[in-house]
């Protein structure tokens, strides 16, 4: 058990350096020279990116607050979507790596079962949300 407990926390910590190195290697990636300007945002940094790439970041402004909920939702999601991928990976592992003990079988399926119905769950929270707002929408132009 406590074997398990320590892979389990080498793990996670693993997770954490790994995401906090590429947080900070960001502003080095792209060419910013952070002594000569000081620190930038995350979005400043993005913006950059956007523009090396030859990207057109002039109409990627938020204008509207609806829009600014939009772009956190659909953030949201996004990592969402990745935990889900980890989860399924992680009960795939789990499941391989077995070896015919059906315990470790078992909670390998609960979490693979329990990720997918997390994500059946979060998007019909976003369809109702979605027929929601969009039926209101409608009902406030023909006012």
């Amino acid at each position: 058990m406590k074997n398990l407990y320590f892979k389990k926390t080498k793990l996670l910590i693993s997770l954490f350096f790994l995401t906090i190195s590429f947080v900070l290697v960001t502003a080095q990636v792209y060419g910013v020279d952070t002594v000569a300007t000081g620190p930038r945002s995350i979005v400043d940094n993005l913006k950059t990116a956007g523009d090396a790439a030859q990207y057109d970041t002039s109409k990627n402004q938020v204008t509207d607050y609806a829009d600014l909920v939009g772009q956190v939702i659909g953030a949201f999601f996004a990592i969402l979507g990745i935990i889900f991928l980890g989860f399924i990976i992680y009960g795939g592992w789990m499941w391989m790596s077995a070896r015919g003990e059906e315990q470790r079988v078992t909670e390998a399926k609960a979490i693979m079962r329990n990720a997918v119905i997390g994500v059946i769950i979060l998007v019909g929270a976003y369809a109702i949300t979605f027929f929601v707002l969009t039926a209101l929408e409608g009902f406030s132009k023909s006012l």
